[in-house]
């Protein structure tokens, strides 16, 4: 529900707030599915912060983890509305 507040506030935070669940472990990230969460990120504004804070943790020194999380949720923005 905390998730679809943000969203509705159109809160620029939620940006960072993906980021994090991207840099989590791999049981925390599992649990979230952010993936599924963006899907209408589009409609509130939200989907170029999101999409550019994946694209700094691509160009950083994540691991391949990390990058493979964030090419997932640039896919699923991709699909959003």
């Amino acid at each position: 529900m905390a998730w679809d507040v943000l969203q509705c506030a159109r809160q620029l935070v939620a940006a960072d707030i993906v980021a994090e669940w991207v840099m989590t472990d791999a049981d925390t990230y599992a649990a979230l599915v952010p993936f599924n969460m963006v899907q209408s990120v589009r409609f509130y504004g939200l989907d170029h912060p999101i999409r550019a804070a994946m694209h700094q943790l691509l160009g950083g020194g994540a691991d391949d983890e990390v990058k493979a999380r964030a090419s997932q949720i640039l896919e699923a923005l991709r699909k959003a509305y």
